[in-house]
């Protein structure tokens, strides 16, 4: 079979990548939000100024929510909704390319990236598996059932038996629009990146070398601060990652929430997904395809796709490549993220009972109000200290633009030295809006070990033209597992702890 290039797939959007030329007179700005299409929105912009970068982040918001009304399958007067209830209708540009590159990576994929499985989806929607009959009758409806589209009139026609879900699609083309969208609306930014829920494109100047760091966590670690299992220098293109993340979380099991539209099983062998394009869109639909495929499967897929890279982790927590990945990554440079997994479970803790973490599940408060322009969730610092008070750990900065850190001004006092290397971004499995959860495995910031004992994890939010709220909690690390709730906070949100043996609390 012949290179495909995804570029010349007439649903994804093309404009000039070439970079601006960088300014001296630039810095990096930094917005955060919780709650924008089920997960959250992180915006960097390399602008001259607050007031150039705060417009690029109201412009990118403005689109992301004009976008939410078409893609929303969570509210029933979306586009998307409207469609899957009429079966038949004339929509929007937006829906009918995203629902023309859906098929397209239909056929492309040999049906591993299939957006007609909304109907599958609701089967595993309960905490109860659905019995194979049903499974079986659901995938029967589908070989048979083309969506049938007319790109001259843009309308679009399903078929009995599908209903459209176009998470795994949709999401990339929002963060596509967004970057064209502030490109086009605010001329005098130099570079920007966005993510949504670690679907991550970047265009332009960025703060590494001109390029933008991006992060790959372990994926054998399911947790918000996972270390990093690869770290990559990206130039004018994007980065989506599916697989296992902590919102396959359903009641105490672990449950992948990608379906097989193969099998029509929830997906086992494979645990995560990262893939690299020029576009958002396209590596969004590639990660979940891969996430499918047979690893053999999913590597010949991509080499026969011009401009793609992949890394994919197995079951068994092996890491594979496409030919392609290892141009990409960057050089390790500090053992706190970049220690090779390897490395990391041989400097393991001794001293604490064996693979036993302090798990760390924080949920920010919900938003108050709806809005485009403003970014008023909070910002988090979450920070461990030794019975000296002395910082050992920074378990999570959520808001990592110097002057909000700043407002946190009990964590910036303790640990100011360390502030500057907090700045990164990250492409991750789409999270649950508002919940993080972390761990916490007994090394300090350098990676080194260090003893049981007494211990006070430190949360501290701030919310933009609202409260600053600050609380601890001191805990015993010890050979005794524990679960313990910190009450809630007006604008700042609960806390669950666990001190114990992951399998202990997550089964998967």
């Amino acid at each position: 079979m012949m290179p495909f290039d995804v570029s010349t797939l007439p649903t994804s959007i093309t404009e000039a990548e070439q970079p601006a030329p960088p300014s001296s007179r630039s810095r990096i700005w930094q917005f955060h939000d919780e709650y924008v299409l089920g997960t959250s929105l992180d915006v960097v912009v390399n602008a001259p100024s607050a007031v150039i970068a705060a417009t690029a982040a109201d412009t990118i918001a403005k689109e992301i929510e004009r976008l939410n009304n078409v893609f929303n399958h969570r509210d029933s007067g979306s586009e998307l909704s409207v469609l899957n209830r009429t079966r038949k209708a004339r929509v929007s540009p937006a829906m009918f390319a995203v629902v023309h590159a859906s098929e397209q990576w239909r056929k492309i994929s040999r049906g591993a990236f299939d957006a007609r499985i909304g109907t599958l989806l609701q089967l595993w929607s309960s905490l109860a598996a659905p019995s194979t009959d049903v499974i079986a009758n659901a995938l029967a409806t589908l070989q048979s059932a083309d969506v049938r589209l007319d790109a001259r009139s843009l309308h679009v026609e399903l078929p009995f038996g599908v209903t459209l879900s176009l998470d795994a699609i949709a999401k990339g083309y929002i963060v596509d629009a967004a970057i064209n969208a502030a490109r086009r609306g605010v001329p005098l930014i130099e570079g920007l990146a966005v993510s949504i829920g670690g679907d991550l494109r970047c265009w332009g100047v960025g703060p590494n070398a001109g390029g933008w760091r991006v992060g790959i966590p372990d994926a054998t670690h399911v947790a918000t601060n996972a270390p990093l299992g690869d770290t990559l220098v990206l130039r004018n293109a994007a980065i989506a990652t599916s697989g296992r993340g902590p919102r396959d979380r359903v009641g105490n099991t672990l449950r992948s929430t990608t379906i097989s539209p193969l099998t029509g099983e929830a997906v086992r062998g494979i645990i995560s997904a990262s893939v690299v394009a020029s576009h958002a869109m396209d590596a969004d639909a590639i990660a979940t395809a891969c996430m499918v495929l047979p690893v053999d499967a999913s590597l010949a897929l991509i080499e026969q796709l011009q401009g793609v890279a992949a890394r994919i982790t197995d079951a068994q927590g092996q890491v594979h490549h496409s030919s392609q990945w290892p141009t990409l990554q960057l050089a390790a440079t500090t053992p706190d993220e970049h220690i090779s997994p390897k490395a990391r479970k041989s400097a393991t803790n001794a001293s604490w009972p064996t693979d036993w973490v302090l798990s760390i599940d924080y949920t920010a408060p919900p938003r108050q109000s709806k809005r485009s322009a403003d970014f008023r969730s909070p910002y988090m610092a979450m920070w461990v200290t030794d019975e000296n008070n002395k910082p050992v750990r920074t378990v999570l900065m959520v808001g990592r633009e110097l002057d909000w850190q700043r407002d946190n001004f009990v964590w910036f006092g303790m640990n100011r030295a360390r502030s500057k290397e907090l700045v990164k971004l990250r492409s991750l499995p789409t999270s649950v809006s508002g919940r993080y959860s972390m761990y916490w495995a007994g090394m300090d910031d350098d990676g080194k070990p260090v003893p049981l004992g007494k211990y006070t994890v430190h949360l501290e939010t701030r919310q933009e033209r609202g409260k600053h709220n600050y609380r601890s909690v001191t805990v015993e690390l010890g050979r005794d597992g524990f679960r313990e709730d910190l009450p809630k906070l007006e604008g700042s949100g609960g806390v669950e702890l666990f001190y114990g043996h992951p399998s202990e609390r997550f089964k998967y």
